[in-house]
């Protein structure tokens, strides 16, 4: 019996299935659907396609195929041990790919009817893309509504097609928003380092301003964050810029304050003006030189695999700055 549409009910953002005949070199017709979880809740089966129970570690077998960037995939890897226990004879590849290059291919690879995985990794920002694609698998059909109470409702809400019949994304995550900073330079820069006198310092814009300008003395190649701009989009996530008459207002409290400090950011070179996501930022992180990052909490995870893992100790985290409130930023599917 070949394997098919769902590897797991959790993924590194969320996991679309993907419907197309013959996707993940399947070429068994009578194609039978496993999880790492059950579609039920009480239970570790296998789904075929008729509804029919399949016990973990039956005559299941065949190829699946899971599509992603590299975030997600140490964390396939760590859970193929307990699910290859439970279906030994289901192989499992992993094929990864960077984020915007695997977006491109899975929407060309939908359009197309072939070609896409099993089980794709879906970033937050494409999910309203997806969850109304009749190129998807509702997963209703594999008890996936029996997971709902195991997750936050916003994330939740979000994967459910705009008519409310079907579920076809798996949250994986939220994103809780903090700001990581570089302790070994903010003690050469005198700041703070402890994670709550970091808050306390930072709790006001004249505070961040003060601490940029003391990253920035340390020398020319020192600068506190990667973009300034980040801080006032974080601000303003959940504002509205215009009232209800399209008046501009920056009336509330730390709108003018934050934007100043931006400015005079920008204008006195204490952030290194460069995308956070770039090369050259990246590089800056690992050597010290940019001291803070504003990020979703899994941004630790790419810190010790991939862009600082010699990083160990030099890096803590606290809360944003001046009064930003609670934010959400990836996780999929996220707003």
């Amino acid at each position: 019996m070949k394997a098919k549409r769902v590897l797991a009910l959790t993924a590194a953002s969320a996991l679309s299935i993907s419907l197309l005949a013959g996707c993940g070199g399947s070429d068994s017709s009578g194609a039978a659907s496993s999880s790492a979880e059950s579609a039920d809740a009480s239970s570790d089966n296998a789904q075929t396609e008729s509804g029919e129970l399949v016990e973990a570690g039956s005559d299941v077998s065949g190829d699946i195929i899971v599509g992603g960037w590299p975030s997600g995939d140490d964390a396939f890897e760590a859970a193929m041990a307990g699910f290859n226990e439970k279906y030994p004879n289901i192989n499992v590849e992993l094929q990864f790919t960077d984020t915007t290059a695997h977006h491109q291919n899975l929407q060309t690879a939908l359009a197309a009817g072939s070609g896409a995985p099993d089980v794709a990794m879906v970033e937050g920002a494409y999910v309203a893309q997806y969850r109304n694609s009749a190129a998807l698998a509702d997963l209703n059909q594999f008890g996936a509504q029996n997971l709902k109470d195991d997750f936050v409702s916003f994330k939740w809400d979000q994967c459910i097609s705009d008519d409310g019949s079907a579920i076809r994304l798996i949250p994986w995550d939220v994103g809780p928003t903090t700001i990581f900073y570089r302790t070994d330079i903010f003690e050469k820069a005198g700041l703070p380092t402890d994670p709550e006198e970091v808050d306390e310092y930072l709790s006001t814009w004249d505070g961040v301003l003060k601490a940029a300008e003391a990253v920035h003395a340390l020398s020319n190649n020192n600068w506190f964050i990667a973009d300034g701009s980040y801080l006032y989009q974080l601000l303003f996530q959940n504002r509205d810029y215009y009232d209800e008459d399209l008046n501009l207002k920056l009336e509330r409290d730390g709108d003018i304050d934050c934007l100043n400090t931006i400015i005079k950011m920008r204008q006195e070179g204490l952030d290194m003006n460069v995308d956070m996501w770039s090369t050259e930022a990246y590089a800056a992180y690992a050597d010290g030189s940019i001291a803070c990052v504003p990020n979703g909490c899994w941004f630790g995870g790419f810190l010790k695999t991939d862009i600082d893992p010699d990083g160990a100790g030099h890096w803590a985290v606290a809360n944003l700055p001046a009064g930003i409130g609670a934010k959400n930023w990836g996780g999929v599917p996220s707003l």
